[in-house]
């Protein structure tokens, strides 16, 4: 049994590399026209047509490659030009696959060629009483997301599978504003993974038509949902004003006072300062340190940190103050 295991497998790679060389051979002996059409824009030959399997999966490997390399809006037209009038029925093909690497392998192709027209096959995938794995399930949802905004919504709210945070950022990096909008209007209906991602991709994205969407959940109960915010604020810096963040400077977690140390540097008021400089003895080192580096951004901070070192009697903290000034604590 082992033996013929052993057979079988060396089989497969002999006829595996065989076929690859055939490729190989086949896309060299074209890879001048390939070049005219794709590059210079001259009709496609036909030579190039493919007539069957194998001459599809070479047609595949090309554009995949130019697809990859070039960047060039000409080239993508005649790609997706391509694709759509002598692929169509190939990739539908390898949508529809049972294989799991195949089906995954039609998803990226869907996405690098956007083969917009293979969009309700993809419905239909999610239709079809089949178990996918959470990878694929992923990446129909991304394919959504790029033609059918509305329906893509829909998916977030309602998935076929538990998604985690890495799998929210994946699939909200590239929202559009309608899709935003939308999701902010429901954004207490949204699990509670999605709605931290979702303050994330605010601050990220300097999202500043939303702050005052952002102070409103600095009430909430939820500290994770408390200290997102403050991070998106800092990141996308336009707090409202100092009586909004001061509850944050005394609070009893020391992130929020990190955040707001943070973002108390992008307020001019003189109130601003005072606050910084009593969070320079904060009891966690990252609030001191933090409060150090926002200081020595304003103006004037570069004195009040030295006259903080002059005065303070917390080794501790003039140590760490000494730190961030760094040559400038010798002047």
């Amino acid at each position: 049994m082992l033996l013929v295991t052993l057979l079988y497998l060396i089989m497969r790679h002999y006829l595996e590399s065989r076929y690859k060389r055939r490729l190989h051979e086949h896309i060299l002996q074209r890879e001048g026209q390939w070049y005219e059409y794709l590059i210079e824009g001259k009709s496609v030959p036909a030579t190039l047509l493919p007539n069957n399997e194998f001459e599809r999966d070479a047609a595949d490997l090309v554009l995949t490659r130019y697809a990859h390399n070039i960047a060039s809006e000409d080239v993508t037209k005649r790609i997706i030009q391509f694709t759509n009038t002598y692929l169509e029925d190939y990739y539908r093909k390898r949508l529809r696959s049972r294989r799991r690497s195949v089906h995954i392998n039609a998803l990226h192709k869907i996405m690098d060629f956007q083969m917009k027209f293979l969009l309700n096959d993809v419905y239909q995938s999610l239709e079809r009483k089949i178990k996918y794995t959470p990878e694929q399930y992923l990446l129909m949802y991304k394919v959504i997301s790029l033609f059918d905004q509305k329906r893509f919504v829909h998916y977030l709210l309602h998935p076929n599978f538990r998604l985690g945070e890495h799998e929210y950022r994946y699939l909200l990096i590239e929202l559009q504003t309608a899709q935003i909008t939308t999701l902010l209007k429901r954004f207490n209906d949204l699990p509670q993974n999605f709605q931290y991602v979702f303050i994330d991709l605010l601050g990220v994205q300097h999202y500043l038509q939303h702050i005052s969407f952002l102070e409103g959940l600095l009430d909430d109960e939820d500290v994770e949902i408390r200290v997102r915010s403050l991070k998106a604020i800092a990141n996308i810096g336009y707090p409202s004003s100092v009586e909004r963040y001061k509850p944050f400077v005394h609070s009893g977690n020391w992130v929020e006072r990190l955040m707001a140390a943070k973002l108390l540097v992008h307020l001019s008021e003189e109130h601003t300062l005072e606050l910084l400089t009593e969070l320079l003895e904060d009891s966690s080192w990252e609030v001191r340190s933090q409060a150090a580096s926002s200081l020595k951004e304003t103006r004037d901070g570069i004195q009040r940190l030295k006259q903080f070192m002059s005065t303070s009697e917390d080794e501790y903290a003039k140590h760490m103050v000494k730190d961030v000034l760094g040559r400038e604590a010798l002047v």
